[in-house]
């Protein structure tokens, strides 16, 4: 997956470094933001592949909010969700999600092979 972009969304500097060097030891180019304004001022300047985004952040914008901005702006774009939030793996948050076009979810801890299986997956949906 060489050459590909995955701009990566938590305010946790300790998960967004590990993220950062799963993925980049994958051959993905990584971007980060601490939540969901900083996303989308990055995407202002640089086009990214997927988005890889925390779900709850508790300051500024918040997954929820970023996914319906991301929608407006970029409806194509991947998402995937990670998070820690076991209330999060319920249907409806599943079809809200499906609305919204996550194509993933990852529950907090995940192994590197789970996070590059679900980015894998989610790009890979573009092609379909």
């Amino acid at each position: 997956m060489s050459g590909r972009s995955v701009l990566i969304v938590d305010d946790d500097p300790q998960i967004v470094g590990y993220l950062e060097r799963v993925l980049q030891k994958a051959g993905y180019q990584t971007f980060s933001a601490s939540d969901g304004a900083q996303a989308l001022r990055t995407l202002d300047k640089q086009t990214v592949d997927c988005i890889l985004t925390d779900i709850v952040m508790p300051k500024g914008i918040g997954g929820a909010e970023l996914f319906i901005a991301l929608r407006q702006s970029t409806p194509d774009l991947p998402i995937v969700v990670m998070s820690g939030n076991v209330s999060l793996d319920t249907e409806a948050f599943r079809r809200l999600a499906a609305q919204f076009g996550v194509r993933q979810i990852l529950h907090k801890p995940f192994d590197p092979e789970e996070l590059l299986a679900a980015i894998e997956q989610a790009l890979g949906a573009d092609k379909a």
